[in-house]
């Protein structure tokens, strides 16, 4: 219980919230005055749960948290670490417990603490929808209307939901394990949150761009095309399939996890580094 008032006292905490509230209640204020003001009276059949969810945590003000979710979870995630490996706190555990449950406790702990406020703020948004709008959608898509809800290669819109909830576990997973990984190179917090934006946004335009390169050397179209379409930000808003999404950030998600521990497997060289 102590742990909780901490972190949600933390300034960390209370900086990602307030930026993160303040887009999501505008979200939800341009969603009622859309709907009552243009949409409703053509399209009311389109005014349901999912549409707000959707709207709301992506659209306008989501789209910013969207662009802004690495320097979040990068702020929520490594702090966790980096006061206890500057301070007595670290070097103190492990006198008493192992290294490497230490350290795993920590690296959970830290996950945790990024992603608790988006998965939070996504199901209270989605349990509010439920509570305002039907939960209908109609057999047809509005690709041109503001608020059209599709779930695409998913045969039930509670199930694509879920889906987009795991994907974005893993997208949290795997910008933490980034900063990280940045963290454990730079050794500095401030530097470390802003270095690990930029990375995630270099990762993907290498990835989207070396496609080009790749279609002279493998003959695969569908590798090909899926790197050129490849999108880190798909794992907290999908922008093709949800499948698709799920594919690239379980690999990301492995792959970090990988770099993670082998980068930080060493407990006295870890230790002096911070010192």
């Amino acid at each position: 219980m102590l742990k909780l008032k901490e972190y949600f006292r933390s300034k960390e905490f209370i900086i990602s919230f307030v930026i993160i509230f303040i887009f999501i209640i505008y979200n939800i204020c341009d969603f009622m005055y859309y709907t009552t003001g243009k949409v409703d009276a053509s399209f009311p059949e389109l005014v349901n749960c999912f549409s707000f969810w959707r709207h709301t945590m992506y659209y306008n003000g989501g789209s910013i948290i969207m662009f802004l979710s690495p320097f979040i979870i990068a702020l929520l995630s490594i702090g966790n670490i980096f006061y206890k490996f500057k301070g007595s706190y670290f070097k103190d555990l492990l006198l008493r417990q192992s290294y490497r449950k230490t350290i795993i406790k920590e690296f959970l702990c830290s996950y945790l603490k990024a992603l608790f406020l988006f998965l939070f703020i996504s199901v209270i948004v989605f349990i509010l929808g439920l509570c305002l709008f039907p939960t209908d959608i109609p057999n047809i898509s509005f690709y041109d209307v503001y608020i059209s809800f599709d779930y695409e290669g998913v045969s039930n819109p509670f199930l694509y939901v879920f889906l987009v909830h795991i994907a974005l576990i893993l997208y949290v997973l795997v910008i933490s394990n980034i900063s990280l990984i940045v963290l454990r190179i730079t050794k500095k917090m401030t530097v470390s949150i802003i270095l690990s934006f930029a990375l995630v946004n270099v990762i993907n335009y290498v990835i989207s761009n070396i496609s080009s390169l790749l279609s002279s050397i493998i003959k695969n179209n569908v590798i090909v095309d899926h790197l050129y379409l490849f999108n880190i930000y798909e794992g907290y808003m999908v922008q093709s399939t949800v499948y698709n999404a799920l594919i690239n950030m379980g690999v990301l998600s492995i792959i970090t996890t990988l770099i993670v521990l082998f980068i930080y497997r060493n407990k006295e060289q870890v230790v002096r580094d911070f010192e």
